[in-house]
């Protein structure tokens, strides 16, 4: 699971398919004049994730009362409107 862009806060977790978040890189590397190609992007995140997921010590995952929230679709205000909303449901 491709998780940069996924962010937990208050239980919320956002997601976003891997080659959505290798564009997403790829365009904020290419800001900052960085000289890489979608295939060395994807494969970084694929490395780091793998890593990340699988260390012994405190391995990346989910909490198990985490709500995922997809934004591969989505705009940032959709993605903020969701985390809010998510946020008040879990409130009430």
């Amino acid at each position: 699971m491709a998780q940069d862009i996924t962010e937990q806060v208050e239980g919320v977790l956002t997601d976003a398919k891997l080659r959505i978040l290798c564009a997403q890189f790829l365009n904020d590397f290419r800001k900052g004049s960085a000289d890489m190609t979608f295939e060395q992007v994807l494969r970084d995140i694929e490395e780091r994730d793998m890593r990340d997921s699988t260390r012994a010590v405190s391995p990346l995952r989910p909490a198990d009362d985490a709500r995922t929230i997809v934004t591969d679709d989505l705009s940032p205000e959709q993605i903020v409107e969701q985390i809010v909303s998510a946020y008040n449901n879990a409130a009430l």
